[in-house]
C-alpha cells in the first residue's frame, strides 16, 4: 500500500501559522502618558497699583460762615432796653457800651469803673441778672462817651418812635457814634446814628 506524504505547500502554511500565533495573543502595551504640566502662575509686576492700595479721594466741605442775624424784635417780657440798662448798672456800676435783644433776655455790655468789661444776661421777664462773664472791650468801647446809652436811646426814639432792639458804641468816619436800631411804630427797622459827644442825629437809615 503506498504511503501518503504531505505536500510542501501544506507544510509551509503550518509553519507560517505557528509563527504568527504568539504575536496575535500578546497584549499590546498602553502608550506611556506624560504627566500634565502645570501652567505657571502670572504675577503682576511689582509696583502695579491694585484696587485695595489705591487711595480714595475725599473732598472736605467748606464750612459756610453763619453770621449772627440782627434782632428783629424786643425780648418777650416787660423789660425794655432802658430798664435793662438800669438793671445792668445796678449789678455792675459803670457805663453801658452795647445792648442786644435776645428772645427772652437782654445782653448788656458794661465798662466797669475800673476799666474792665463785663457782659450781663438779663431776664426780660423778671429783670434779674442770670449770667455774667468778663469780656474784652474794643478800643472804641474802652472809654465812656459823654452821651450815655440811655440818653442816646431817648434821642433815637425822639427821631423815630418805636422800640430799641440794638445799641452799639462805634465810630463813623472818625466820629464816635451810637448806632441805635429801632423797630419803628410805622413798621420796619430803622438805624439811627447819634453823635456820642454832641447828641446830634447824624444819619438815619432804613434797615432792610
Amino acid at each position: 500500500m503506498p504511503t501518503t506524504r504531505p505536500s510542501s505547500l501544506a507544510l509551509t502554511s503550518l509553519a507560517a501559522a505557528a509563527l504568527l500565533l504568539p504575536t496575535a495573543c500578546s497584549t499590546p502595551s498602553s502608550p506611556e502618558v506624560s504627566p500634565t504640566g502645570t501652567s505657571p502662575s502670572v504675577t503682576a509686576p511689582i509696583g502695579s497699583p491694585s484696587a485695595e492700595s489705591t487711595p480714595t479721594a475725599t473732598t472736605e466741605g467748606t464750612p459756610t460762615p453763619t453770621d449772627e442775624a440782627s434782632a428783629t424784635a424786643v425780648p418777650e417780657g416787660p423789660l425794655d432796653a432802658t430798664r435793662a440798662i438800669e438793671a445792668a448798672l445796678a449789678h455792675s456800676p459803670g457805663a453801658v457800651v452795647e445792648i442786644d435783644a435776645e428772645r427772652r433776655a437782654w445782653e448788656v455790655t458794661v465798662i466797669r469803673e475800673d476799666g474792665t468789661g463785663v457782659e450781663l444776661t438779663i431776664d426780660a421777664q423778671s429783670g434779674e441778672v442770670t449770667r455774667t462773664r468778663d469780656t474784652r472791650l474794643s478800643l472804641t468801647q474802652s472809654t465812656a462817651p459823654q452821651i450815655s446809652a440811655t440818653e442816646a436811646i431817648g434821642i433815637a426814639l425822639g427821631n423815630t418812635p418805636g422800640e430799641v432792639i440794638e445799641l452799639d458804641l462805634d465810630t463813623e468816619r472818625g466820629t464816635l457814634v451810637w448806632e441805635v436800631l429801632v423797630r419803628a411804630e410805622a413798621g420796619g427797622r430803622v438805624e439811627i446814628y447819634v453823635d456820642a459827644t454832641t447828641g446830634e442825629v447824624l444819619k438815619v437809615e432804613v434797615d432792610d
